[in-house]
């Protein structure tokens, strides 16, 4: 028979480097989508979820559901908005003033249409990198939990390569040694309380209103990050904060906004004819009238997601100073007679595939554990 003595300090400090870097890269990858795109593609990636609750040690907490479906309903917006732009109703074209030229129409219709392709290519792999990112620290986070879950219930396994790759099942001596599962269950809740604020806190900033909100969404969605210059700042309503509005500048770029307006050094194929001159100032006016409510919407989140004294920031400082544990959490432990039945029955199906019994009640002899 195995027994001894097993420590749990390094477990615990494991689940709080994987806590720390579950929570810092959520709002990381949030606000960086946040700020080099806007805040309805934050919002349309998690339209739908999944995954979106944890128990760890008998808590039941708050995690940031996966999103799901989030490229097919990207996709879908870039289909409808394609199509109203080649049938030439998309709202950057009804704003064009009646006198355009159906040459200059056909230029902000190619310009259009060339534009949409690549936003929506770049939306979509970054959306695709955060969701693989989210995945990645997701799983670190639910692979040392559930081992912290099996040890809270005075169990633990260690797996052998040497023996059909059976698990070796351990009791855990629930009245022996002090400060051992308990203290480790303990630090855990006390950290799970604080995963629960900053999750939930987060989930509120990322509550869907864009579409609903914003009358003109999908161009919101898709050239919002390429209309805006500083000039829009004077167009915004009093009550916006200014030093914000200036902060959030810093990540976007009038990129379209100048192409729409100068065809000189845009490679289509197309250009502005003469009678431009005539019309393009009553259109420069008439896009800043839709990109005024769009930069208000996204200018009121920047502080939910970027003032220090906030709950969510001040939650998030809050997990990243939590020290790594100097307490062993040490207890004694036993092989069991019998494997834990959940573990049990996946190995007995999944790796030895077979319906004996006798795989179940293997002896391991010669096992080091350190």
């Amino acid at each position: 028979m195995i027994s001894g003595i097993t420590s749990y300090g390094n477990l615990y400090n494991r689940f709080l480097d994987s806590t720390k870097n579950y929570c810092d890269f959520t709002l990381f990858g949030i606000k960086n989508l946040y700020y080099y795109h806007n805040q309805g593609v934050v919002e349309e990636t998690f339209r739908y979820k999944k995954y979106e609750f944890g128990n760890i040690v008998g808590d039941s907490i708050n995690l940031l559901g996966f999103p799901n479906d989030a490229l097919e309903r990207i996709d879908n917006m870039y289909t409808s908005l394609n199509s109203k732009i080649e049938s030439e109703n998309s709202v950057l074209q009804t704003l064009l003033p009646q006198q355009t030229n159906k040459e200059d129409r056909l230029y902000i219709k190619k310009l259009l249409t060339d534009r949409l392709k690549s936003s929506w290519l770049e939306i979509r792999q970054n959306v695709t990198l955060f969701q693989i990112d989210l995945r990645d620290n997701q799983l670190s986070l639910s692979k040392v939990s559930d081992r912290i879950n099996l040890v809270s219930n005075y169990y633990d396994g260690f797996i052998s390569g040497t023996a059909a790759s059976i698990v070796v099942p351990l009791v855990l001596d629930s009245t022996g040694t002090t400060n051992g599962v308990t203290g480790l269950t303990q630090s855990v809740g006390l950290l799970n309380d604080k995963i629960d604020t900053y999750i939930t806190t987060l989930k509120t900033n990322i509550n869907l209103r864009y579409d609903t909100v914003l009358e003109n969404y999908e161009e919101y969605f898709f050239f919002f990050h390429k209309l805006l210059n500083y000039n829009v700042l004077l167009k915004l309503d009093p009550f916006v904060n200014q030093k914000n509005a200036k902060q959030l500048l810093e990540f976007k770029t009038d990129k379209l906004f100048v192409e729409l307006l100068d065809s000189t050094n845009v490679n289509i194929g197309y250009k502005h004819t003469n009678n431009w001159s005539y019309v393009k100032s009553e259109y420069e006016r008439n896009i800043f009238s839709i990109l005024k409510p769009m930069f208000n919407y996204d200018v009121n989140k920047f502080s939910e997601y970027n003032l220090y004294d906030n709950t969510l920031n001040t939650t998030l400082d809050e997990i990243k100073g939590e020290l790594p544990t100097e307490q062993l959490f040490s207890i004694n432990f036993t092989e069991s007679p019998t494997n834990v039945s959940l573990v049990s029955q996946f190995f007995k199906n999944t790796i030895v595939g077979s319906n004996n019994d006798s795989y179940n009640n293997k002896v391991i002899e010669n096992i080091t554990i350190s």
